[in-house]
């Protein structure tokens, strides 16, 4: 919609106008200056100080010029609008493009900054560990391998363990196992006197036993024992492998006499049973001693040479039997580095 039409001598005077309100006697002499570019929109202040857009349109054959203006704010308003609404629409679209980054971020580092917390608490020793998987993208196919590799090392870790705790042969505790145990025995006799006994055991004759039917043999033979000792002490009680074909049981609870029924009744079964190996029943003997702790200056390396000792006169007396220690030994250099007789 054109707001006012006039027309207008060359010099820029009013000649003819559409809008009656226009001044005929002002001159309209920046609406002449569209003269120069005519059918070209030009953007100027018009004589009533409008800021218009107008176009000039020449009369052919007559000298005459049309004149076409409209009011630039109502010309651009809509514009100014869509530019408006264009602005917000940009505005709410970077605001939602920077909330879906930001839990698109989240979600990645989240989990990431999760498995690394986890790493390191593995690296740590923590085995216990398990991620939680939420998704089935490339996050959650890493926490699931995450997830094995933490429960392949915590078995392999158990393996490892129970390899150090356990004789791999006999299925007995390892020597480092009794030990320990032994220890930890002796703390609580010197704190609430609660007595145990051990017996020191080993096979007679063993050399012959390797030399006669092979080293595999032997290797059965020791088998045996071990599961003849699980099978006659109690729960309580702990057998271990010592070195070689030396074997020591601690009796929890236990004092010297009731000590050495106990290893009685174990010589007896072993001396009535045979090995099977390869069609061959292998049968042998042992000699076991016995010591108990009995007094509070008593170590561990004290109490396991007594029970050493009283196996070495068993061996001395014929083999196959049970002797006691008889004394108390005090303190001595460290027993847990001997070098045991294979």
């Amino acid at each position: 919609v054109v707001k006012s039409s006039i027309r207008l001598q060359k010099n820029g005077s009013l000649l003819v106008s559409t809008n009656p309100s226009v001044d005929s006697s002002r001159p309209r002499t920046q609406a002449a200056a569209l003269l120069d570019e005519p059918l070209k929109h030009n953007e100027y202040i018009n004589a009533d100080g409008d800021r218009v857009i107008g176009i000039l349109t020449l009369l052919q054959h007559v000298n005459y010029a049309v004149v076409l203006e409209r009011n630039y704010d109502d010309l651009f308003a809509k514009l100014l609008d869509l530019r408006n609404l264009a602005l917000k629409l940009v505005l709410i679209l970077v605001a939602i493009m920077g909330f879906t980054a930001w839990l698109i971020t989240r979600g990645i580092l989240r989990p990431l900054e999760a498995l690394k917390k986890s790493a390191e608490d593995v690296a740590a020793g923590n085995m216990e560990i398990k991620l939680p998987v939420t998704s089935h993208d490339e996050l959650g196919i890493a926490t699931m391998a995450f997830n094995q590799m933490v429960e392949q090392l915590r078995h392999n870790r158990e393996e490892l363990e129970q390899l150090t705790v356990t004789d791999s042969l006999t299925g007995l505790a390892s020597r480092t196992k009794i030990i320990d145990t032994i220890e930890d025995h002796i703390e609580r006799y010197h704190r609430f006197g609660l007595p145990f006994s051990l017996l020191m055991i080993d096979v007679d004759f063993f050399k012959k036993i390797n030399d006669k039917h092979g080293h595999l043999a032997g290797d059965a033979a020791l088998t045996r024992l071990g599961k003849l000792f699980t099978e006659l002490i109690r729960s309580i009680d702990m057998a271990a492998r010592y070195g070689g074909e030396e074997f020591l049981i601690l009796l929890e609870g236990t004092e010297s006499n009731d000590a050495v029924t106990t290893a009685e009744r174990i010589r007896s079964v072993i001396e009535n049973s045979e090995t099977d190996y390869n069609g061959k029943k292998i049968r042998f003997t042992i000699s076991i001693g016995v010591s108990q702790v009995s007094s509070p200056e008593q170590d561990i390396d004290g109490l396991v040479q007594l029970a050493d000792e009283a196996m070495y006169k068993a061996k001395k007396s014929g083999r196959n039997r049970t002797v006691a220690a008889e004394k108390i030994r005090p303190k001595i250099v460290s027993y847990r580095d001997r070098q045991v007789e294979k």
